[in-house]
């Protein structure tokens, strides 16, 4: 990357706001899945076809909801139903989904667990920070796609 920072490179970065399956064919170095998976209709297929648009020994980074209390409380009744942050109705709990079953979905997948991160909501500074430990919301997982062999 020489000295310029990646997220100044802009011959060398992309971002594309698309559907998963409008770039069916295509390989990049990093997808990311920003608070998505949560309101597929078929959360494996999914994880499935973000593995397929990642090159081998490229990394699917996703941020979701994980399916507990503390998100029941926080995402749907704080911010959909008092604070009106969310749209009432745009979450249903049931397909919140854990850590545990976002890693088996994307080892199914061909992905592995590098790292994951809670996320908490900074009310003041009005923005997410990295929570390392408390994954009881929102979190983030960083998952690598297996290289191929060499042979």
């Amino acid at each position: 990357l020489g000295k310029t920072p990646l997220l100044q490179d802009t011959e060398r970065l992309t971002y594309l706001a698309t559907t998963a399956e409008e770039l069916e064919g295509e390989a990049f170095d990093v997808v990311v899945s920003s608070e998505v998976v949560e309101h597929v209709v078929n959360p494996p297929e999914f994880i499935k076809t973000l593995s397929s648009l990642v090159k081998p020994g490229g990394l699917v980074v996703i941020s979701t909801l994980n399916r507990t209390i503390w998100s029941y409380g926080l995402a749907i009744v704080a911010a959909e139903q008092v604070l009106g942050l969310a749209p009432k109705g745009a979450h249903d709990w049931n397909q919140f989904v854990t850590p545990e079953e976002l890693s088996l979905m994307c080892k199914k997948a061909g992905l592995e667990l590098t790292v994951a991160s809670g996320m908490t909501w900074n009310v003041p500074k009005m923005q997410f920070e990295l929570a390392a430990e408390d994954l009881s919301v929102n979190y983030i997982a960083a998952f690598s796609k297996t290289k191929l062999d060499a042979s």
